[in-house]
């Protein structure tokens, strides 16, 4: 049985129950519905934060999901999908329009 999300990923629950209910195939790079869910997610999360601190607040969120998912029963998991736009988004990310 899968674990429940830590409490420092609670406010990404909704997001990757939202996500869930894509077919697993659809979740890709190529899919604007699902990447806006995440992106969403992230804004709420960093909003009122200076660029630096956006960033640092997501790269360790995205490191705690990457434990999580490494548990037992997460496996198909479409929180895969928002651990992989957390990476994009660390790498390639404008945190300072994000946290607006």
């Amino acid at each position: 049985m899968p674990t429940k999300l830590p409490a420092q990923l609670a406010y990404l629950s909704a997001t990757i129950a939202q996500l869930e209910k894509f077919e697993p195939d659809s979740l890709g790079d190529d899919n604007p519905e699902a990447w806006d869910l995440v992106e969403l997610a992230l804004r709420r999360r960093v909003h009122g934060m200076g660029e630096s601190q956006a960033r640092a607040a997501v790269k360790e969120d995205c490191a705690a999901l990457k434990q999580w998912l490494k548990q037992s029963g997460h496996e198909n998991s479409a929180a895969h999908y928002v651990y992989g736009a957390m990476e994009g988004m660390i790498m390639w990310g404008d945190f300072g329009d994000l946290s607006r």
